[in-house]
């Protein structure tokens, strides 16, 4: 695959990220290695690349994924 993938820092754990999008439908995939945690989400909104929204959502489900070891 020639994903491209994006590496960031969040909450100071390492996030590797990827996006993308077709014909309505847009998905997002976060994996943090560092606390072995993972996070998909699949919508057929095509407006989850508004960088507020996804960090609302990492802001909002980042305390389950630390917590999950």
């Amino acid at each position: 695959l020639l994903w491209g993938i994006d590496r960031t820092r969040a909450k100071n754990h390492l996030r590797w990220s990827h996006d993308g999008s077709t014909n309505g439908f847009s998905s997002i995939i976060w994996i943090l290695p560092e606390i072995q945690a993972g996070l998909v989400i699949l919508t057929n909104n095509a407006d989850i690349y508004d960088e507020s929204f996804q960090s609302e959502i990492f802001k909002t489900i980042y305390p389950y994924l630390s917590s999950a070891k």
